[in-house]
């Protein structure tokens, strides 16, 4: 009975260290097993996350001059400036445009382009078939027509002209470049339109002319440009004061605004330079004619610039597209002061 009670004594040890060691088991299999996810749902996400990478690493943030940010592709191959003038900056730094505005006629290369009809209302099909990838667009034309040019299927860059930090001119350049990811190309044609400048300015120190003014038509209905833009730049970049200031109502509509005459005779420029008008040009009224309207007019008659004879009126085919800008300011600078150039 003993030897029986023995036996059946290790039985149950062994039982129970069966049960025992089965329930560690479990719990140690338990505790292996951690929920995997599927295979295929890991290489979604990866993937995923590499092509939110590479789109970010495709584009470059800039905030625009509507306050904007937006996403500008990296070395963008169809590139349009709805502006004569943006033109001009596109091939100044090295980039051919996709098309053309009309009225730009500086350059064949320009010709030869596919044309989006005028640089303020562009022909929305034909910038769908032309599908850029980036536009430059002027805030005083193109704003309300956003919607139309993303259609086209590119990113919309806004320039506005009326803002000036140095030079609107200079700052237009360097903002276009800065887009274009194109600083080091900007900041060569900048120098150069320095230096023609300040070659300029030695040149007519000799004319004593510190203040002027350029006015669109002559003596009727007064509009004079401010210091912005293709014409309102070219007093201050030939170091003449523009007695016209910054920011009068309408300037951020149009260059040339209404300007009294009453300021004028108050300012009293020394020099007057007139941009005639389309009409003007096509009735091919003389230089002459204009200079006469001023000196009978007696409001006009008493200013220094009109007693002195320096009315400066501008050639016909000055004008974005035209003309390069420091051509512009060499074509004025010899008008103002001839015998500097002798």
């Amino acid at each position: 009975m003993k030897r029986k009670g023995k036996l059946f004594l290790v039985v149950c040890l062994v039982l129970i260290s069966s049960l025992v060691l089965m329930g560690c088991a479990e719990e140690v299999i338990e505790e292996s097993v951690v929920p995997q996810e599927p295979e295929e749902t890991v290489v979604e996400e990866e993937q995923e996350e590499e092509e939110k990478k590479e789109a970010a690493a495709d584009v470059r943030v800039i905030v625009d001059d509507l306050g904007r940010e937006v996403e500008v592709p990296i070395n963008p191959e169809r590139v349009i400036g709805l502006s004569r003038q943006y033109m001009e900056f596109l091939f100044a730094l090295g980039v051919t445009p996709a098309a053309t505005v009309d009225g730009f006629r500086m350059m064949p290369e320009g010709l030869e382009l596919p044309n989006v009809g005028k640089q303020g209302s562009p022909n929305i099909e034909i910038l769908n078939e032309i599908a850029p990838d980036l536009i430059f667009a002027n805030v005083r034309h193109h704003t309300q027509m956003i919607d139309s040019l993303e259609l086209s299927g590119a990113v919309v860059v806004f320039i506005d002209p009326a803002l000036v930090r140095e030079n609107s001119i200079i700052d237009r350049l360097r903002f276009i470049g800065h887009v274009l990811g194109l600083d080091e190309e900007a900041e060569k044609h900048v120098k150069h339109i320095n230096e023609v400048a300040a070659n300029l300015q030695e040149k007519i120190a000799g004319s004593n002319v510190e203040t002027g003014i350029l006015l669109m038509g002559g003596t009727g209905n007064v509009k004079a440009a401010q210091p912005t833009g293709f014409f309102g730049t070219i007093l201050s970049s030939l170091g003449i004061e523009n007695v016209v200031p910054l920011g009068l109502p309408g300037s951020e509509v149009t260059t040339f605004i209404s300007f009294d005459i009453e300021t004028i005779i108050g300012a009293d420029p020394d020099i007057i330079l007139v941009r005639t008008t389309r009409e003007q040009r096509k009735n091919k009224v003389e230089s002459e004619a204009i200079i006469a309207s001023f000196k009978a007019d007696p409001a006009w008659q008493n200013l220094q610039a009109v007693k002195n004879n320096r009315i400066i009126i501008l050639p016909g085919n000055m004008a974005p597209g035209n003309m390069k800008y420091e051509k512009a300011l060499e074509v004025v600078a010899r008008l103002i002061h001839p015998d500097g150039f002798k």
